[in-house]
């Protein structure tokens, strides 16, 4: 990204949606200290440090991996940021943007959909610990979030600018990974279509997508961190809206003029995969309002033909004031106690173990009933339970997948959270020796999984996937232990067939679990 912005681009503002500190190598997710969290380093200013990226403003937003975050933090951190690029006034805000070497502006209005997500989702938004939630703060969301739809309503209806681009981290429209979120849907497009707006950037699910609805582009772009590559709710979106979907890493950049948008998804080397044009349907339909040309934006910028400034290292202690220390212990003390209540909570909900170290346990097998299974597809007519949807590891038959489904998943609820060290795969014994159908079992696959309901998935480290039976096939009657580097802590257990047998896919699948 960087390369390209130094090479082709004079990049006036970028957009980041969302998730900002995920649970990684540098740390917890969320930022929970102060505005000069070393995180904000590790994650964002030391991340993006080429100088087209150093050199301009850097549109936030919350996603529901950053929602227990010290939101003040957020804040703040603009006045610490390289260039005070890191612009987060609040949840959700909206801004004007000049369009360089014209008097036409584009209109940033940032969504908090977590919010929103409240609405449907017990008054606490998506991503915020149900259980750490208390009646007032459930009360105050609620508030809110209806709230920032009338803020939404007024901001669209009443903008004079040229062209609309809207962003929020939840995805409304979506072929892949997740499902759609009835709030989003119902509240979101009625009120994008009624403004003109030209397209809606999203990130969340962790691909490259676009969909057109009713005249405006939905675009999800959540490829820059873990890929998450499956089609589970290919069939959500109306027919005809998927335009492009892709996987395996990239991001997006845009260039508005005048009279038109182009956007491009890139792959990780920046090389272009996918090209969308548009005009604008604000001018298309009529909607450009006359009246006072709208305020720009406040954000700062580098003055044009400006020096560009190199990245400075992040406060060290040495550098900061006792008051500042002072605050940091006190915020890390608060941080510390309130960690400690989550264990406690996560203790007595029997989500959490003393111990997870399955080194010296002996693994027993979970076959969860068919109450606890879902498929991405059934072969045929089959309902779970029956026929071709028996994927127990017990059953005398097994799960096969429809023939059209691109990206097979199978997944099993454990019925609480467990110490998962592997999984256990069985063929499907169907048919005669003679029959090509034979020989129906997966060759490879890769495993994903979640804690809890909401969680978003996790993807187990197998490389790119984990080899079942590559040089023979197995015997209907056998079975294949595929053994986890490292246990996870895991209610829900998801496999992806990627490579199958000569006579297609089927298999069984039982969970192996090591609670000490």
């Amino acid at each position: 990204m960087g390369k390209v912005g130094d090479v082709n681009m004079d990049i006036t503002f970028a957009i980041n949606h969302g998730d900002m500190f995920y649970h990684t190598v540098n740390g917890r997710e969320s930022v929970h200290g102060n505005a000069q969290d070393p995180r904000f380093w590790k994650s964002f200013e030391d991340v993006y440090n080429a100088p087209s990226l150093l050199n301009t403003t850097w549109y936030v937003m919350l996603g529901n991996h950053d929602y227990s975050s010290n939101i003040s933090a957020w804040i703040e951190h603009h006045e610490y940021s390289y260039n005070k690029r890191w612009y987060f006034p609040d949840t959700y805000y909206t801004d004007i943007v000049q369009i360089p070497g014209t008097t036409e502006t584009v209109q940033i209005v940032v969504i908090d959909t977590a919010l929103l997500i409240a609405i449907e989702q017990g008054s606490v938004p998506h991503g915020f610990p149900a259980h750490l939630a208390s009646p007032q703060q459930k009360q105050t969301w609620a508030a809110a979030a209806h709230a920032h739809v009338e803020w939404l309503k007024r901001t669209l209806s009443e903008s004079t600018a040229t062209w609309i681009i809207a962003t929020g981290h939840h995805h409304v429209w979506s072929s892949m990974h997740y499902g759609p979120f009835p709030i989003l849907l119902k509240t979101l497009p009625p009120l994008f279509e009624a403004a003109g707006v030209v397209a809606y950037f999203n990130g969340h699910e962790h691909n490259l997508q676009h969909h057109l609805v009713n005249g405006v582009s939905y675009f999800c772009n959540g490829n820059g961190g873990m890929n998450v590559c499956n089609g589970a709710y290919g069939n959500v979106p109306p027919p005809g809206a998927q335009q492009h979907r892709s996987c395996g890493g990239g991001w997006a950049d845009v260039t508005v003029t005048a009279s038109e948008l182009v956007m491009h998804f890139r792959d990780m080397q920046g090389n272009v995969k996918y090209t969308w044009k548009s005009g604008n349907p604000r001018a298309q339909r009529g909607l450009l309002k006359a009246g006072p040309a709208p305020a720009l934006t406040s954000v700062p910028k580098r003055p044009a033909g400006g020096p560009v400034q190199t990245a400075a290292p992040p406060p060290s202690f040495a550098d900061r004031s006792k008051e500042d220390l002072v605050e940091l212990l006190q915020t890390s003390e608060e941080r510390i106690r309130h960690l400690e209540a989550l264990v406690r909570e996560a203790k007595k909900a029997g989500a959490l173990n003393e111990t997870t170290d399955a080194s010296n346990c002996t693994a027993r097998a979970l076959d969860p009933t068919y109450d606890r299974h879902q498929y991405s597809s059934i072969w045929g007519l089959s309902t779970v339970g029956d026929g071709q949807a028996t994927g127990r590891l017990s059953s005398a038959s097994g799960w096969v997948p429809s023939d059209m489904d691109p990206m097979p998943w199978m997944q099993v609820d454990l019925g609480g959270v467990h110490t998962v060290v592997g999984i256990v795969v069985r063929p499907r014994p169907c048919c005669e020796a003679h029959s090509p159908l034979s020989n129906q079992y997966p060759r490879k696959l890769t495993v994903s999984y979640r804690s809890e309901e909401g969680d978003g998935e996790a993807q187990v480290d197998g490389g790119t996937g984990f080899g079942l039976w590559r040089s023979q096939a197995p015997l209907k009657t056998g079975s294949a232990e595929v053994r986890f580097a490292v246990p996870v802590r895991a209610r829900f257990v998801k496999v992806h067939p990627v490579d199958r047998g000569p006579g297609g896919m089927g298999m069984r699948l039982g969970v192996l679990v090591c609670d000490t």
